[in-house]
């Protein structure tokens, strides 16, 4: 028997969020960054070592590197 339940749960205003690309994709990233940057600056971002970097430097966002927060 199939039951139409659902789970709900509020996620606070302030994310974490993951950010990683491919080093061919990684311009792309850092332009998206640039053009989502007022949204972006009130989360906490977190990217690989190079990603984290250009997102930090190109995109002038902190971008932390915390493996034991990383699920991947």
């Amino acid at each position: 028997m199939i039951t139409n339940e659902y789970v709900t749960f509020t996620i606070g205003k302030k994310k974490n969020i993951a950010l990683i690309a491919h080093d061919n994709e990684k311009p792309k990233l850092i332009q998206w960054c640039k053009d989502n940057y007022d949204i972006l600056k009130n989360h906490n971002l977190y990217g690989t070592g190079t990603t984290s970097r250009l997102i930090a430097d190109k995109a002038g966002l902190p971008c932390y590197l915390k493996p034991e927060q990383l699920s991947w």
